[in-house]
């Protein structure tokens, strides 16, 4: 039955059915932690409102303009709220000389890019937009730690 597989899959018992000379081993727990959900509001910031051109004094032919970007205001804007999920499972195997746990985990769950990033550029009609950049989509982990 199940009993005799786990016995057999921890060392409880030999190949003939012989048991050793030591205390039984627990049976090997699954947990499951729930899901970390993190949630915050989107970050304030501060962005420029418009662009003006300027000559500086030493370009005394003028075709030379310099772009300054004027900001009115401060945290006038907000960036998208952020927010992921995180899951993780562990599973303990116990052994004679101590305890293994195998961790499996999920960041990012459901593969949301959160904006880290947030930078002017131009679309395809060559339009002045806002395009926010994020860094980690979904990244799976796999660990072995050993307790004795």
């Amino acid at each position: 039955g199940v009993d005799d597989l786990v016995d057999k899959k921890f060392g409880c018992r030999s190949a003939s059915g012989d048991t050793y000379d030591r205390q039984p081993l627990k049976r090997a727990p699954v947990e499951l932690f729930c899901p970390l959900y993190e949630q915050a509001a989107g970050r304030a910031v501060t962005l420029a409102t418009r662009k003006i051109f300027s000559r500086p004094e030493y370009a005394f032919d003028g075709t030379w303009l310099q772009t300054v970007e004027s900001i009115e205001g401060r945290n006038g804007f907000r960036e998208p709220a952020y927010h992921r999920a995180d899951v993780s499972l562990t599973i303990k195997s116990p052994t004679r000389w101590g305890e293994g746990a195998w961790q499996l985990g999920v960041y990012n769950a459901y593969n949301r890019i959160n904006i880290f990033y947030m930078d002017f550029g131009y679309d395809d009609s060559n339009r002045r937009v806002l395009k926010g950049y994020g860094l980690f989509p979904l990244i799976p982990s796999v660990s072995y730690s050993f307790e004795f």
